[in-house]
């Protein structure tokens, strides 16, 4: 797995600056992708996407391939556990962030509800820092304990009656930066528990039935990837997310559906 890593990133701006963007999606999301490529390639033109493929068909591969400063990357499961294989099981976004670090010091994933809007990234390279190098997005109006399954919290050691307080973050988008301190406090358990299906995936239960507390009750449901990318930073920056959550942005907005604010560019 080439892990540790044997050279670490620090959070200077030549090395945030260096940051590789990254997005996959499966078929039925690939329309919605898009405008997501096209976005950063209008916002931020000279930047490198490493583009997963998480089932694609050959139609839209041989599409992608015709995008300009995007490279395709088939989504390679044969070196992990079969957790890997069931995307049903969100461990796919760990595994990808942290296969794209051993390439690249800091890296940029956006899902395909992703909407680069602006080039200036002051906000981003800010949040980079005052994190130690691992941001997440948008917020969600519930806690960490109302969507994170028990059976996650067996595996991570951190304060429960603290999780009810604080709230969850997107990771529609997250920015990650290869530190030692946010590869040994945040990244090596983020893959570990992505790779052991009862800590990422102890339940599959994605839908979410909320109370009117929306923090301290459990609602039967569970987030995997961001459950997990929350409950770690939480724990490392004493519940406080304005340490490691960028919140409301102009960087970005969020559509969960096809959209064509933007044009791919192609080569």
């Amino acid at each position: 797995m080439g892990l540790p890593p044997k050279k670490y990133a620090d959070l200077s701006m030549d090395t945030l600056t260096q940051f590789v963007v990254v997005t996959g999606a499966s078929s039925d999301h690939f329309r919605e992708s898009i405008d997501a490529v096209a976005s950063v390639q209008t916002n931020l033109p000279t930047r490198k996407i490493i583009y997963y493929d998480l089932g694609l068909r050959p139609g839209q591969i041989a599409q992608l391939k015709t995008w300009c400063s995007t490279e395709y990357r088939k989504y390679n499961t044969s070196r992990y556990p079969p957790v890997a294989r069931n995307l049903q099981n969100y461990a796919w976004k760990p595994i990808i962030i942290q296969d794209v670090l051993r390439e690249y010091p800091a890296v940029f994933w956006m899902d395909s509800s992703f909407r680069w809007m602006t080039p200036d990234m002051t906000q981003l390279y800010q949040r980079a820092r005052d994190s130690g190098g691992f941001v997440l997005s948008v917020p969600t109006g519930h806690s960490n304990f109302a969507v994170t399954h028990p059976g996650m919290f067996r595996y991570l050691a951190t304060n429960i009656e603290k999780q009810k307080q604080t709230e969850q973050f997107g990771a529609t988008a997250v920015f990650v930066v290869n530190t030692r301190a946010n590869f040994d406090e945040v990244l090596w358990w983020y893959y570990l528990c992505a790779l052991t299906e009862d800590c990422v995936a102890p339940s599959k239960q994605r839908f979410c039935r909320f109370a009117s507390d929306r923090f301290g009750k459990f609602a039967e449901c569970h987030r995997f990837d961001q459950s997990l990318a929350n409950v770690l930073l939480s724990t490392r920056w004493d519940y406080n997310p304005s340490r490691y959550a960028m919140g409301a942005s102009n960087l970005y907005v969020i559509e969960r559906f096809v959209t064509s604010h933007f044009t791919v560019n192609t080569c």
